[in-house]
């Protein structure tokens, strides 16, 4: 069923909203959004997604070309492949402090995002979870993560024991 802000609810999970909706949020007591939920959405700038929320699927904002931002709710603890792919002017994102892995290619073309902020607990960084990200000048790794680190504030995302370069 359609709600009132036009998105198309079933079983307190979000599968799909009108294209013409600039301004989301989603309704506290939604428990989930399906994977590409709001696939390339292309009128949607803004997303405020409650702590009800336990999960975000794959893909599920990839290509809303004009999200500008997005707060995640503590209550996730995955960003899942594809998520945010070719968000092209998401220039900002606040990774909560309960993610513990970001998919593969999860914000990979996001050309506008600005900075990054990758919290202690985050363990597990997908392959090319940055990639095509062109305006990424800040990328903080917080210094009691014990997988990643931004050495020497590198400006880049170091997994610190195979000395491998993630993003920057």
């Amino acid at each position: 069923k359609e709600d009132k802000n036009g998105l198309f609810i079933k079983d307190n999970v979000v599968i799909g909203c009108r294209n013409n909706v600039v301004s989301v949020t989603i309704p506290s007591g939604i428990t989930s959004i399906a994977d590409s939920a709001f696939y390339y959405n292309t009128s949607l700038q803004t997303i405020t997604i409650p702590n009800t929320v336990k999960s975000i699927g794959k893909a599920a904002f990839a290509h809303c070309t004009n999200l500008l931002s997005c707060t995640l709710p503590n209550s996730i603890t995955e960003i899942k492949a594809n998520t945010f792919v070719a968000c092209i002017d998401l220039t900002s994102i606040t990774i909560p402090n309960t993610i513990e892995s970001i998919g593969d290619d999860a914000f990979a073309s996001c050309f506008r995002l600005k900075s990054i902020t990758i919290p202690k607990s985050v363990t597990n960084i997908g392959k090319n979870a940055f990639s095509y990200c062109d305006s990424l000048s800040t990328i903080t790794i917080s210094s009691k993560n014990p997988i990643y680190d931004s050495r020497d504030y590198c400006n880049a995302i170091i997994e610190t024991a195979t000395n491998t370069l993630i993003a920057g």
